[in-house]
C-alpha cells in the first residue's frame, strides 16, 4: 500500500529532495528563482539541458579551472605549472563545457580571442602575490553543507580557496570581471561569501584561528589587473539573507513559476527558446 506523505512532516532537506531531486539548495539556486523562477524551474527542476552557452560566462569557468590546477600544485608542492600549462587546463575545460552546445560570443569575440584574453589574465595573475602569499593551502574547491536555518535544507556550497597563515584561516573566492569594483561592498555576491563562511568556520575554530573572508578580482583586458578585497563579517546582513533565503524556498515548494523577461536575465538565458515555447500567448492573451 503507497502512503501519501503529507508535505508538512518533510524535513526542510526531504522537501528539497522533493522539489529538485537534492537534499539541499545551493546559494546559485536561490539567486536563480529570484532573478526569474521560470529559468529555476528549467534548470533545477526539470534538469532541461542548456540551448546556449555563453562565452563570457565560459572564460570564468576556465579561468577558474586553471586557477584550481595552479593551486593544486602548490599545495601537493609541485612544481608550478607553466602558462602553457594553465591554457591546456583552460582549453580542457573550454572543450568539455562546450560539447554539444552553441557558445554565444560577444560582438567582436570568438574563441581564440577569448583564448589570448584568458593567457594575458593567466600570465598576470601567475606573477602576482596572490600565488606565492606565504599561506598553507588547507584546501582547493573545498566543498561543504552547512544548517543556515532549522526551516532550509542544507547549503552546499564551494569555495576556490582555503588558506592558513598560523593565525588566520583565509576565505578567498576569486572573481574574473570587466573591471575591479570600487567600495567594499561593490563588488559581487557579498551575501553569498557571508553565508559560506558559516560553512568554513569549523575549519576556522579547529585551528582557533580567526575567519577572514576576500573576493579576489582578476580584471580583462590587454593590461588586467589582480586585486584583493576584503569582505567585514556582517551578522545583520547575513542574517537578513538566511530569510530571504527562506522566503524563495517557500516560493519555490508552492511551485510559483513565471518568466520575468528584461534584457540582463533573456539575453544570456540558456532556456530563451524553451520559455518562449512554454510562454506563448495568442491575441486574446489566451495560452497557446
Amino acid at each position: 500500500m503507497n502512503v501519501h506523505t503529507p508535505t508538512t512532516s518533510l524535513t526542510p532537506n526531504q522537501k528539497a529532495q522533493r522539489l529538485t531531486g537534492r537534499p539541499h539548495i545551493t546559494y546559485s539556486e536561490v539567486t536563480t528563482y529570484q532573478a526569474c523562477p521560470a529559468k529555476h524551474y528549467f534548470q533545477y527542476v526539470e534538469k532541461a539541458p542548456p540551448e546556449r552557452l555563453s562565452a563570457t560566462m565560459l572564460l570564468g569557468t576556465c579561468i577558474h579551472a586553471a586557477i584550481e590546477h595552479l593551486f593544486n600544485a602548490r599545495m601537493a608542492a609541485e612544481p608550478l605549472p607553466t602558462v602553457d600549462q594553465l591554457i591546456e587546463t583552460f582549453r580542457a575545460k573550454w572543450n568539455a563545457e562546450s560539447k554539444d552546445i552553441w557558445v554565444e560570443f560577444a560582438s567582436g569575440q570568438d574563441r581564440e580571442t577569448c583564448e589570448i584574453t584568458g593567457r594575458t589574465m593567466l600570465t598576470t595573475f601567475l606573477a602576482s602575490d596572490q600565488v606565492f602569499a606565504d599561506a598553507e593551502i588547507v584546501g582547493v574547491e573545498e566543498s561543504f553543507k552547512v544548517k543556515l536555518m532549522d526551516e532550509l535544507p542544507d547549503l552546499a556550497g564551494r569555495v576556490d580557496l582555503v588558506t592558513y597563515d598560523g593565525k588566520t584561516v583565509t576565505i578567498t573566492d576569486f572573481k574574473t570581471a570587466r573591471s575591479i569594483p570600487d567600495g567594499e561592498y561593490d563588488q559581487g555576491p557579498v551575501e553569498q561569501l557571508l553565508l559560506y563562511s558559516e560553512g568554513c568556520r569549523p575549519i576556522a575554530e579547529q585551528l582557533n584561528a580567526k575567519l577572514k573572508l576576500q573576493f579576489v578580482y582578476i580584471s580583462k583586458g590587454k593590461e588586467p589587473k589582480i586585486q584583493a578585497i576584503e569582505v567585514k563579517p556582517d551578522i545583520h546582513r547575513a542574517c537578513r539573507t538566511k530569510l530571504i533565503a527562506l522566503s524563495v524556498f517557500e516560493a519555490m515548494q508552492r511551485r510559483t513559476v513565471y518568466p520575468s523577461p528584461s534584457p540582463i536575465n533573456c539575453s544570456g538565458c540558456p532556456f530563451k527558446s524553451r520559455c518562449k515555447a512554454t510562454y506563448q500567448f495568442g491575441a486574446d492573451c489566451t495560452v497557446r
